[in-house]
């Protein structure tokens, strides 16, 4: 342990202090006015703060400065970011491509025309690796200043003043004053405040007896003085983020890249093949015509590839410039297709009344598989109300003290933590409410001088000995508690709120047991005398002369929308588990009272320090069988979501600043509250009863995403096939340019994206969805794989067709079968929009609908504008209209195709 000869505390006491956040625990190491002394701290005037002793202070506790700072130097950063993008297999790939197509050109076209496109074929080539190393040098240089924003200023007590410091000089033993939108700097223990003084965080906390400040937390209302016990590394935050390894989250958009990637290694790998084939035809031909076969039977490789060198001055130009279109698309193209998506899905989760801190998480949350879900808080005020006489009591101040006291006796004497799950409950109700301790719950229950009957099933009595005498005669105290049906009939007189006795006559009886009515069996009947001891005790002679003294009626502190929320998220396929800090009875009653638990599932709850124990093996057998965990530390809880990340996609919901680290590490963190800079999704109001709702809107993100993949690769697939069979198998010119291409994927990038975002992210109902999504299992799956050849193959083949047919067939020239392979290549992207949608009843509505037209429609003129405008430029012959109308009809085909392929689909589900 780290201490400093100066100072009489080490910094592992201070953590431990703070961690447990009770003023018992604080206390026991001699309370924040020992603390403070033994950090050298005067409450009222602070530290000293010269140069020596703020040295001192660092050198025994750490420094406030952040150690989390961007990995690389400014001055480093692009050229780190530009050598990761030419160690790229991709790059690398078109690199040594553009050499051999330069090799091949120079020997087939002179040195100088070579030059020319060596020149032509790096300057493209730079500008696809440029494009992404300035994205990401940007990305990089806008998280550096958003970490600089953050190193605010903070008001502290030095040497009886009060001065603004950096938040990174800030040590342990400061004074810090916090006003509204503050923002805790360091981990501290409250010294003094303001009634109103609030966290954003924290929704009902007493701070002289939780005391404990942690970093991250927002001041909501009012101000406070805390003392400073962690700064920088050793804040518990801090601490628990460096448990978090860096591959442990889902990361749904870099597997899409990566797959995506495969894709063009695959593109880049064929044609590298043919230009090794031509290389050696090139450069080694002359040495091997000798050996010509003397029957004159030519290789059909080797003919394919004389057709090819005798056009490489096209060739070379137009496949690297095909390729790297495709590259660029792929690398750069499909992310922004999936941001148009993300976009339009982060525009729609507030409709859920939450807001998206993350882009990726809009899509990751449909994935869920599993919730965790930490800081609940019980509210004890909730969970029953007590009736004194036909008075409903709002707080026990209200009723005569010696009325409460009977009544605290009365149930110390008939409740055990041990008991019923009602029993349970009106103990803890007690305790909070009325304001019972541990110790008075454990004298009473272990008094020698009591006497407890059990007369029924829900009818007991007790007799308690007082410390009154009357005469050298014992009073005793008996106490009955039952039903009300029970009690009513035996008492004859009952309390009143100001400690008066009123007659209880058949009449009053009855109106209780109307009051009662609407509670249900969950009503607990309470009575009290005082008499001379009977050495008999007799059951007769105690049931008579009984006072009521109120009646406690139990009932579910929680909402029917967060209970009904619990339920649609396991309807949906997503268990909810959850991970509390409060006491294992604690936590049984908010698991059955929201409704997660039954009341006979004590298997499903565990302690945290049982689990805590295990061994790894055996945690992670036992991890998918808890649905509570009680008592839990933040660690605790972080150790809870490592184990369900190994076979599950975890989501963390949570109100509690201290668990940022916590929401970090799950696949998906949901913060409870306005602002946290660790969660991908806020929730500001409505708390846990939208996660259903956001949960169902993150699977029609992912079914989104799914369709603009599918479509990506239908154009990459078939362009790259149309391409490379038109320049083998035809006049040595690529049937779609390079500009075409890019054409084409921009606008299927932006509005096509849309046009599938519109029609399948609209509607987020939190009704249970159950539909399967492709994240849960194989980025591409095999239903996918069936679209994608299909239409792929059908694409090629009307191409192709129209390559070598269409001046036959349609009687135009060889520059208008161009456009019209253009036209029906964009016209086929376009109807495959058109399956994508999903009409389900309430789910698309007629605005959506009518968007998605829209962008059909723009989609149609934008591409009619871009023919007739370059044709107009290079005076090319005109489409006339039934030309133009047989390219849709073509493309229309793809139509049936796709909807033969659903039915086959389905049918095979079944």
């Amino acid at each position: 342990m780290l201490q400093s000869e100066e100072y009489l505390v080490t910094r592992e006491i201070l953590a431990e202090a703070v961690e447990r956040n009770c003023r018992d625990a604080l206390d026991h190491y001699g309370g924040i006015e020992y603390i403070a002394s033994a950090l050298r701290t005067n409450l009222e005037a602070g530290i000293i703060g010269d140069p020596t002793d703020l040295k001192s202070r660092c050198e025994a506790f750490g420094s406030n400065k952040p150690t989390s700072q961007p990995r690389w130097p400014l001055a480093h950063t692009i050229k780190r970011i530009l050598w990761d993008a030419l160690r790229d297999t991709t790059i690398l790939l078109l690199l040594c491509c553009a050499m051999l197509s330069l090799a091949i050109g120079i020997k087939i076209n002179g040195a100088a025309e070579g030059i020319v496109y060596a020149l032509f074929f790096i300057l493209a080539l730079s500008f696809v690796v440029c494009f992404g190393v300035v994205a990401r040098f940007l990305r990089e240089r806008w998280m550096l200043r958003k970490f600089s924003k953050r190193n605010g200023d903070v008001l502290v007590v030095r040497n009886g003043l009060v001065d603004a410091i950096l938040e990174s000089d800030l040590v342990v033993g400061d004074i810090v004053w916090l006003t509204t939108g503050d923002r805790v700097p360091a981990d501290g223990i409250f010294i003094n405040g303001d009634d109103s003084f609030k966290l954003n965080a924290d929704l009902e906390v007493d701070y002289s007896q939780s005391p404990s400040l942690f970093t991250g937390g927002e001041v909501s209302q009012g101000r406070c003085c805390m003392l400073v016990t962690s700064v920088g590394d050793n804040t518990e935050r801090n601490r628990l983020m460096r448990n978090i390894g860096d591959d442990h989250r889902l990361q749904l958009l870099d597997a899409i890249e990566k797959t995506s990637s495969k894709f063009d290694k695959i593109w880049l790998s064929l044609w590298l093949v043919l230009l090794v084939v031509q290389f050696v035809r090139c450069f080694v031909a002359k040495k091997v015509q000798a050996d010509k076969d003397p029957k004159g039977v030519k290789n059909r490789m080797e003919d394919l590839m004389k057709e090819v060198v005798k056009k490489e001055r096209l060739k070379a130009k137009g496949l690297f410039m095909m390729l790297l279109v495709l590259v660029f698309a792929s690398r750069e193209g499909l992310p922004l297709a999936l941001f148009v998506s993300l976009s339009y899905a982060s525009h729609r989760i507030k409709s859920c009344k939450a807001t998206v801190a993350q882009l990726q998480a809009s899509a990751t949350v449909g994935l869920i598989t599993t919730i965790c879900a930490t800081g609940l808080v019980l509210k004890h005020s909730d969970m029953a109300e007590l009736w004194i006489g036909f008075d409903l009591v709002h707080h026990h101040l209200q009723v005569d003290a010696q009325l409460v006291e009977a009544l605290r006796q009365g149930i110390l004497l008939h409740s055990s933590t041990n008991g019923c799950f009602e029993e349970i409950c009106l103990l803890s109700w007690a305790r909070a409410v009325l304001g019972l301790t541990n110790t008075e719950t454990e004298c009473y229950y272990n008094y020698t001088s009591m006497v407890r009957y059990q007369i029924a099933a829900n009818l007991w009595c007790s007799i308690l000995e007082s410390e009154c005498q009357v005469e050298d005669k014992v009073m005793v105290h008996v106490h009955w508690r039952g039903s009300p049906d029970s009690i009513l009939p035996i008492c004859s007189h009952y309390y009143t709120l100001q400690g008066n006795i009123e007659s209880l006559d058949a009449l009053k009886a009855t109106a209780f047991k109307q009051l009662l009515a609407p509670y249900g069996q969950c009503c607990f009947a309470f009575a009290h005398k005082r008499e001379i001891q009977d050495e008999e005790n007799n059951i007769k002679t105690l049931q008579t002369g009984l006072i009521l003294l109120g009646l406690v009626c139990l009932k579910n502190p929680y909402s029917a929308e967060f209970i009904q929320s619990i339920q649609h998220c396991q309807e949906s396929g997503v268990s909810v588990r959850f991970v509390v800090d409060n006491d294992i009875n604690t936590a049984r009653i908010i698991a059955v009272y929201s409704g997660l638990l039954r009341r006979e599932d004590d298997g499903k709850i565990v302690d945290a320090r049982d689990f805590r124990n295990q061994s790894e093996a055996d945690r992670l057998k036992m991890v998918d069988d808890i649905l509570v965990m009680a008592n839990a530390t933040p660690g605790d809880k972080m150790l809870m979501v490592k184990y369900l990340q190994k076979r599950h996609v975890v989501a963390a919901a949570s109100a509690a600043i201290r668990d940022s680290p916590l929401l970090k590490q799950a696949d998906v963190g949901i913060f409870l509250g306005t602002s946290n800079e660790d969660a991908d999704i806020f929730v500001p109001s409505s708390g846990f009863t939208q996660i259903p709702a956001i949960l169902n809107l993150g699977r029609r993100v992912c079914r989104s995403i799914g369709k603009i993949v599918q479509l990506k690769l239908i154009m990459e697939v078939s362009a790259f096939t149309i391409n490379i069979v038109s320049l083998l198998a035809g006049n040595g010119r690529e049937a779609l340019g390079s500009l075409q291409l890019l054409w084409i994927n921009l606008v299927m990038e932006i509005l096509g994206a849309a046009a599938v975002a519109v029609t399948t992210i609209y509607g987020s109902s939190a009704r249970a969805n159950t539909d399967p999504v492709y994240g849960s299992g194989r980025i591409i799956t095999g239903p996918m794989w069936m679209s994608i050849a299909v239409q792929s193959s059908f694409q090629v083949a009307v191409i192709l067709i129209l390559l070598l047919k269409g001046e036959t067939v349609f009687q135009v020239s060889e520059s208008a079968v161009g456009t019209m392979v253009f036209n029906c290549y964009a016209f086929c992207q376009v109807c495959l929009l058109i399956p994508a949608i999903e009409i389900r009843r309430g789910d698309v509505a007629a605005g959506q609908s009518c968007v998605f037209l829209c962008i059909v429609v723009v989609i149609g003129i934008l591409q009619v504008a871009v023919v007739e405008i370059v044709g107009a430029i290079a005076r090319r012959p005109r489409l006339g209209i039934n030309l133009w109308c047989i390219c849709v009809g073509i493309s229309s085909l793809s139509l049936p195709l796709s909807w033969a392929a659903n039915l086959i689909i389905r049918i095979s589900r079944l």
